[in-house]
């Protein structure tokens, strides 16, 4: 997977978090790949998340969804999602919050 060089800080987030949402990468997956996603670790005392989003849809246990959003916390630590993107990229951004109590 090729890695974007420079950080870019998402303004459709702005206000929402304390810390900036940052986008990490942008993939050439296809039409129809299967993604295996998985949180390994953090080193951080804020809440760690993915967001990912896709011109088409992304399908989570046969639910569509053009953007899912997902935290270390709650989110299982492996599952898979299928992307039907129109144009094969898969947008992934890298989230982090102070810890929700």
């Amino acid at each position: 997977m090729k890695m974007i060089d420079d950080a870019v800080e998402n303004s459709f987030f702005a206000g929402k978090y304390d810390v900036p949402v940052i986008k990490w990468d942008v993939v050439d997956v296809g039409a129809g790949a299967i993604i295996s996603v998985r949180f390994i670790s953090k080193k951080s005392e804020y809440r760690q998340g993915i967001r990912m989003q896709t011109d088409g849809v992304i399908v989570v246990n046969g639910d569509q969804f053009p953007s899912i959003e997902l935290w270390e916390d709650t989110a299982p630590e492996r599952f898979d999602i299928r992307v039907e993107s129109l144009d094969g990229k898969l947008h992934i951004y890298n989230h982090c919050c102070p810890t929700v109590s």
